[in-house]
């Protein structure tokens, strides 16, 4: 009924789409009813998100940051760090192994087929720019990969060669070494990058984890954080309202619109991540800043949790950012003086937080003040610390020539905040 700011209509869903073919092509599978609404609805929210991108225009690939696109080989090196080293090699002897092989016509088509498939998911993954989902996305190469190690080691039990049969049992035996006091699968990383414990070292993404220490988390809250009484404010990866659920006593960092606590003084306890403890310039994120002083009390992977006070005005900015887009897309709220007023304390501190741009140049739309918006989404695209996303300086440049050249603003339409998705 319109009231969801994120599940909306499928046309409005497929009409927000930048590429005319992917715009054109869903709408039409959609009007003839080719595949079920919701799938459709599903792939219009992937293609926005991961093909379009959500305006991520900083990637940490292989221990280098790079700016603008993801470099083209992201891809193939989140998968070659992911994977076991023996479980990669036993790949490439299936392949050696497959492409020697005389096979049946079937079987030989089927293998091309397989290939493919993995070959055309891999291109689309290199085209899209965005990486920030990690090996997950990447699934369907890992299942080919898979195939061609299991046909290393058919192979070798089908021929009863001594030489093929002991290289797959000593790569299976290496496989196992390699990975049977790994904790966590999710978070594992092999030894090209230093394994799981380095990981973070060499990439920013999903892959790093995905929530998977949250029960660690709740059993240290309840043992140790919870007696004490102490707030928790937590920089890792957890649903609020799983922490609802389970009773954390997880704050926010703005909780109110009308917070007033602009020097952003905190003291409790803290949910960082290893990712945390390096430095990113282009967001003013200094870790000896940071955790001057903090104390880490509990290591657990990938996730650290520490005690003490901080100041950090940066980290009140985007809470109340994330407060703001409650505030329009949950709440309903439509006091657009207000959002606006609130913004741009976070844009004087960010100026280049992509949703926080976007948002303010669509308050002051909505309050008819053109120049103002106009500054608004200007100031995103000049901001010197990060280049804005290709995709979205598109829009933001032909919504600013929209808003210089109309009659009104009451007949532009705000634009789509990338980050809803």
């Amino acid at each position: 009924d319109g009231s969801d700011g994120f599940n909306r209509p499928v046309a409005d869903k497929i009409a927000e789409l930048g590429g005319a073919v992917w715009r054109e092509g869903i709408a039409v599978a959609d009007r003839f009813e080719l595949l079920p609404r919701a799938y459709l609805w599903g792939l219009a929210d992937t293609v926005r998100t991961g093909m379009e991108g959500r305006g991520i225009s900083e990637h940490l690939v292989w221990g280098s940051t790079y700016q603008g696109k993801a470099p083209w080989f992201s891809w193939p090196a989140i998968v070659a760090a992911k994977l076991p080293i023996a479980l990669l090699a036993m790949s490439v002897v299936g392949a050696l192994l497959l492409w020697r092989a005389r096979l049946p016509a079937r079987a030989r088509w089927a293998a091309l087929a397989m290939l493919a498939t993995c070959a055309m998911h891999l291109a689309a993954l290199i085209m899209s720019g965005s990486i920030w989902g990690g090996v997950r996305h990447a699934l369907p190469i890992l299942v080919g990969l898979c195939i061609l190690g299991g046909g290393a080691i058919a192979l070798a039990w089908h021929r009863r060669s001594p030489t093929a049969g002991v290289v797959c049992a000593a790569l299976l035996v290496a496989a196992t070494a390699m990975t049977i006091r790994e904790p966590r699968l999710w978070e594992y990383h092999n030894e090209l990058v230093g394994g799981s414990a380095s990981g973070y070292r060499y990439f920013a993404n999903e892959g790093l984890d995905l929530g998977q220490r949250f029960g660690e988390i709740r059993d240290f809250h309840d043992r140790v954080i919870a007696p004490g009484g102490q707030p928790v404010y937590s920089n890792y990866w957890m649903g609020e309202v799983q922490t609802r659920a389970a009773k954390l006593n997880v704050r926010r960092r703005v909780e109110s619109l009308d917070d007033t606590n602009v020097d952003g003084l905190y003291e409790g306890w803290f949910i960082y991540t290893d990712s945390d403890t390096l430095p990113r310039p282009s967001w003013d994120w200094n870790p000896d800043e940071v955790f001057k002083d903090l104390t880490l009390v509990q290591q657990l992977g990938h996730v650290g949790i520490w005690k003490g006070r901080q100041r950090r005005p940066q980290a009140r900015a985007s809470g109340m950012n994330a407060k703001v887009i409650d505030y329009i897309y949950k709440e309903g709220g439509n006091d657009w003086a207000l959002v606006a007023a609130r913004l741009e304390e976070v844009a004087a501190l960010m100026p280049q937080k992509i949703d926080t741009g976007i948002e303010l140049g669509n308050a002051y739309l909505r309050l008819g003040k053109s120049d103002q918006s106009i500054a608004a989404y200007r100031r995103l695209l000049d901001n010197e610390r990060m280049p804005v996303d290709a995709g979205v300086a598109g829009q933001l440049r032909a919504q600013i020539q929209r808003i210089a050249t109309g009659d009104g603003v009451a007949t532009i339409d705000p634009l789509r905040n990338p980050w809803l998705e």
